[in-house]
């Protein structure tokens, strides 16, 4: 079989460019073919190892150079390249003959249910289907609303794929009216680690320091249980606008020894298995990584119910607790819970890696085999 994959770029070590990755690599080891397309490589190297035999072609389009732009010459600067991204990107179908091609969901999902090539055309969703709205705090109702007219547009592009793939379950019943939808999770980053030994008294959180990620309520609930675990450190590693507000947070509450804003590294097995707890405290996600990450170290999970991802990965009482949005009472008590009760952690941590295994690389792409033989 012959897969072709579209993506902004390769050179950023996110989420979407590890997964696309790994599964590029996966099916040319397994006797495909694949050609990974982007629009905004810019000569630079692939973030991650791939395969030689993978087919990389760049269609140039440089989508991220009009980010400079004001709003409204970005709209038309945008515009303005459709047609040009329609043709080149045609042009390398055709060239390529693919016999399934994927999009990721960025500027050539509209384009490419109107390239006549001959291939089957799925669409891979990486956000909640209200990321666009729930990425604006409740009191910015203007980009809410144009949140929301973003999301609706979402709707009218997936509807024209052969096959649209979400991550999580409990996304299902939003995209209910598509009779082509699937649910397919993204494979966990490793295999083979050693997991924590749960005796470390470190709590984990990882991610950028942004409004999604909500730091900053993490840091409220530490100061209640502080004074009760001051042998317990809480480590929250990344980078972002947010990091001097929540440096300064933590001075104001006088907790600089007990809580550590660390450096974001891409070696963070390390970390992992350092810790005895892991923490999600953000307004929304997808499929948060971070959980299946600390679910194959072994850690036991702390995190709030928010949408989407954690109600998939989270078995509430049996590998981690799930605290519903904004309740920080409850969330402070169940980490506590966990930090009172090695015997607890280590059960738990038991527990989160068996439900790691559903991640697991032959897991996942056993899932993508039967879907593609279906629209093939």
């Amino acid at each position: 079989m012959r897969i072709a994959y579209c993506i902004q770029g390769l050179f950023r070590t996110g989420g979407i460019e590890r997964v696309v990755s790994t599964k590029a690599n996966y099916w040319v080891q397994h006797g495909h073919e694949v050609c990974i397309i982007t629009t905004d490589q810019r000569g630079h190297q692939p973030a991650f190892d791939l395969d030689s035999r993978i087919c990389l072609v760049d269609l140039d389009l440089n989508y991220e150079a009009d980010n400079q732009l004001g709003r409204f010459k970005r709209l038309k600067a945008l515009y303005a390249k459709r047609s040009e991204h329609k043709h080149r990107l045609e042009k390398v179908l055709r060239e390529f003959k693919p016999d399934i091609t994927v999009s990721t969901f960025f500027q050539d999902a509209p384009i490419l249910p109107t390239i006549q090539d001959g291939s089957k055309k799925v669409l891979e969703l990486h956000s909640a289907k209200n990321t666009k709205i729930l990425m604006y705090p409740q009191e910015q109702r203007i980009y809410r609303l144009l949140g929301r007219f973003r999301v609706w547009q979402d709707e009218r592009i997936a509807k024209k794929y052969d096959a649209f793939v979400i991550l999580t379950e409990e996304e299902r019943e939003l995209w209910a009216k598509l009779d082509t939808l699937c649910v397919i999770p993204n494979p966990r980053p490793f295999d083979e680690v050693a997991p924590s030994r749960l005796d470390g008294k470190r709590v984990l959180a990882l991610g950028r320091f942004e409004y999604q990620k909500n730091f900053g309520e993490l840091i409220s609930i530490w100061s209640q249980i502080a004074a009760a675990y001051p042998d317990w450190e809480l480590c929250i590693a990344g980078a972002g606008p947010y990091e001097s507000r929540l440096k300064e947070q933590i001075n104001m509450l006088s907790l600089g020894k007990m809580i550590k804003l660390l450096p974001a590294t891409r070696e963070v097995a390390q970390l992992y298995q350092s810790a005895s707890i892991y923490a999600l405290s953000s307004n929304y996600e997808g499929l948060p990584m971070v959980l299946i990450e600390a679910q194959t170290f072994g850690l036991p999970i702390v995190s709030y119910a928010c949408p989407s991802g954690p109600k998939d990965i989270v078995t509430d009482g049996v590998d981690g607790y799930l605290v519903n949005q904004g309740d920080r009472n409850a969330f402070a008590e169940k980490l506590a819970k966990l930090m009172n009760d090695q015997e607890g952690r280590r059960s738990m941590g038991t527990a989160a890696l068996k439900s790691s295994e559903r991640y697991s690389l032959q897991s996942v792409m056993a899932l993508w085999e039967r879907l593609f033989e279906s629209i093939h």
